[in-house]
């Protein structure tokens, strides 16, 4: 398992606010110790993440194990990389490379800039391939970036998009390229891809759409089928050609669905998790964020009533 940030993981603006300051900047240590207790694998740093400054989001990476990454935050002065533009994960004899990119930093952030998202993306991009098995890009961009994003990483397998409203369904189809997926920009959902990967020369078939579509005819047959569930159903609907035709089509269609997927060397399903109150709690984590929060409560007011 693979758990990845594709960023604004500390803070939700550009800018802190005078009156939240120290409540916000105790909300991201605690979010980067939460992070380490679940076991992230690696953090793509995001315009939002600055909000406090440089030295503070350095800080933290410097307190911390998860890898920061970022292909396109430079120095003005030097043109040198911030952080490391990539890493390389393994699972199971299978090597992934993860590479990051943003499109802005806060105007405070002086001496530092963003490269072309897509000119880093692409130097990077053709660097991992020669290193992984499977290739992912954290997006922190645009939507006007973000449309672009697949006609300029054509052989890239995943993206993964923060800062972007819009959540993908499992039941949509992709488009040839890379799959790109979005969770929205509330933290209420999770992104979570599952991937079945036994061929390194064949290419990765995303079935999550196909599985949705066998699953609605499976749920139209078996509504058909109510009428008598122990008849066949060109027996129930004998002299019904209209009907027995739908039936055909059915049936021909499952088994083309069932034998593409079935054939399929390499898999990919995607789910988008519901991040509700019925998804239980880990209780130590829970008493942490409760203690936190508790604490950010004073801190807000103590400011609030001081000016």
């Amino acid at each position: 398992m693979l758990v990845l940030d594709s960023g604004d993981a500390f803070f939700k603006s550009d800018v802190l606010p005078n009156n939240t300051r120290e409540a916000d900047i105790l909300k991201a240590r605690t979010i980067l110790d939460g992070y380490t207790r679940i076991g992230y694998d690696c953090i793509n740093v995001g315009g939002f993440d600055f909000a406090n400054g440089k030295d503070f989001l350095l800080g933290l990476q410097d307190s911390s194990s998860i890898p920061f990454i970022s292909a396109n935050i430079v120095s003005k002065e030097t043109a040198e990389l911030l952080f490391e533009p990539y890493t390389i994960l393994e699972r199971a004899g299978v090597k992934i490379g993860v590479i990051g990119l943003v499109d802005h930093l806060p105007p405070h952030i002086e001496n530092f800039g963003v490269d072309d998202v897509f000119s880093a993306g692409k130097r990077y991009l053709a660097e991992v391939e020669t290193k992984s098995d499977i290739t992912v890009i954290l997006a922190n961009v645009d939507r006007k970036i973000t449309k672009n994003l697949r006609q300029n990483f054509p052989t890239a397998d995943y993206i993964f998009l923060s800062k972007t409203r819009s959540r993908t369904q499992p039941s949509t189809a992709q488009p040839a390229g890379p799959m790109i997926y979005s969770s929205g920009i509330q933290g209420k959902y999770l992104a979570q891809v599952s991937i079945s990967f036994n061929k390194k020369d064949e290419s990765i078939v995303y079935v999550s759409p196909k599985k949705a579509e066998l699953e609605q005819i499976n749920r139209r047959l078996k509504n058909l089928q109510k009428r008598d569930p122990n008849k066949s159903l060109e027996d129930l609907y004998a002299g019904q050609p209209n009907v027995l035709n739908i039936i055909s089509e059915y049936s021909s269609k499952k088994e083309i669905i069932e034998a593409e997927i079935a054939g399929a060397s390499n898999t990919s399903e995607f789910e988008l998790l519901d991040l509700s109150r019925e998804v239980e709690s880990d209780p130590e984590l829970l008493a942490i964020v409760d203690d936190i929060l508790e604490t950010c409560s004073k801190l807000t007011k103590k400011t609030q009533s001081s000016s």
